[in-house]
């Protein structure tokens, strides 16, 4: 028996459940209770791993209720070319694809451009994978959050290609002569509140180690620790930190991990500074 087969066998009231909401919110758009299950399942498995079909009924709710399942539904349709879900792709995202573009260009050509260039890379499958973009979308997140990524990335991949923007001021949407100010309140914040995370204790370690510089051995004989235990301490301190950096990045500028990355090469320097004032 194939997995999805089994999946629908162990599952399948709840599939079917989630499947009927799916064509409710969004009409018939010619997607199969097969390929909505398999479409499922692929998401599932990418994002709590192979072994989640094993798990009981009651974690298998929480994980399908965790899909954003009707977006997921709306984007086979459009793998299937449906005009329906095309229609309703139109209805309730073309606004916002024009205002991300804008959001990041400041520039109403230009946004014009990224978005007309959008739905030809959505869409069109790729001639080296043989799929388009929007078959990549698996609804852990909703799909107009998806949308601003990869928004982002045509616009930074654009700028690139002609050289006339930093990546600053596609993130921000300011003029280069303006960026050290703007940039760096808006990286302080971020920096700040992930900051906030931590305890006095996590904070005090870091300081001791980054700003001071004392040695591991110091540290460890002064908190009366082994040396790898002072190790260990300090990249899970670091750890955390960035998860946090990350996170607020995602929730606050919608930036995911390598873009925010990028943003902070951008100011190398510059953002490291703000650590060593917020440690003192």
């Amino acid at each position: 028996m194939s997995l999805v087969k089994q999946f629908q066998l162990d599952f399948g009231d709840l599939i079917t459940q989630q499947y009927a909401k799916c064509i409710e919110f969004s009409g018939d758009l010619d997607v199969s209770f097969d390929e909505y299950s398999q479409k499922l399942l692929d998401s599932l498995t990418a994002i709590h791993g192979e072994l989640v079909v094993k798990n009981e009924s009651s974690q298998m709710i929480t994980y399908i209720n965790g899909i954003h399942n009707n977006d997921l539904y709306l984007a086979i349709g459009l793998c299937k070319g449906n005009e329906t879900a095309w229609s309703e792709f139109d209805n309730r995202f073309n606004s916002k694809i024009k205002q991300y573009a804008l959001l990041y260009t400041k520039n109403e050509s230009q946004s014009d451009d990224i978005k007309l260039g959008l739905k030809g890379s959505l869409f069109l499958e790729s001639p080296k994978t043989g799929k388009s973009k929007i078959a990549s979308f698996n609804g852990r997140g909703s799909l107009s959050s998806w949308l601003k990524v990869v928004i982002f990335r045509d616009v930074l991949s654009s700028q690139k290609e002609s050289k006339v923007s930093s990546l600053d001021s596609i993130v921000f949407g300011i003029e280069d002569e303006s960026l050290a100010d703007d940039d760096m309140k808006n990286l302080e914040e971020i920096v700040a509140a992930g900051f906030k995370q931590l305890n006095q204790e996590e904070k005090s370690l870091l300081r001791d180690y980054f700003i001071l510089k004392k040695r591991e051995n110091e540290l460890a004989n002064r908190l009366e620790v082994h040396v790898s235990t002072i190790s260990r301490r300090l990249k899970k301190i670091c750890d955390e930190l960035l998860n946090h950096f990350n996170r607020i990045a995602d929730e606050k500028y919608g930036l995911d991990k390598d873009q925010f990355k990028e943003l902070l090469n951008q100011f190398d320097q510059s953002w490291q500074s703000s650590i060593t004032k917020i440690l003192g």
